[in-house]
C-alpha cells in the first residue's frame, strides 16, 4: 500500500505501525484523526463486489480539531459470508493546512 502522500508501506505489521504511535512516545504525542466521509457507494451485480467514493480528512488531535490533510479516496469491497471486508483502498492526499503542509510528498 502507499500512503496518502505517496510514500510506500508493505505488508500488515508495517500498515499496523504506520498507524501507532512509536514506541516509547509521550501521551501529549501530537495525533492525527482520520475520518473517511462517503459520497457514493454502489454495489454490484452479479458479483458480491462494492465500490465507494468519497473525502477522506485528517484531524489535529481530536473529532473536532482543525483539519491538517485530506483528500479523496475510493475503495473496493468484497462480500464474504454474508459480511462486507474491505478488500483495497486508494487515498490521496491533495489538501493541508499547518502541520499537515510540513508532511513530504514521495514521488
Amino acid at each position: 500500500m502507499r500512503r496518502a502522500l505517496g510514500g510506500p508501506v508493505a505488508g500488515r505489521a508495517a500498515a499496523r505501525v504506520a498507524f501507532e504511535l512509536p514506541v516509547g512516545a509521550a501521551a501529549s504525542t501530537p495525533r492525527i484523526l482520520y475520518q473517511r466521509i462517503p459520497n457514493e457507494v454502489e454495489v454490484g451485480t452479479p458479483w458480491p463486489l462494492a465500490f465507494e467514493s468519497g473525502e477522506w480528512e485528517g484531524r489535529d488531535g481530536t473529532r473536532d480539531g482543525p483539519v491538517i490533510i485530506g483528500g479523496r479516496y475510493s475503495a473496493q469491497w468484497v462480500k464474504r459470508d454474508g459480511r462486507w471486508l474491505i478488500r483495497s483502498e486508494v487515498f490521496v492526499a491533495l489538501t493541508c493546512s499547518g502541520v499537515g503542509c510540513s508532511l513530504v510528498a514521495v514521488p
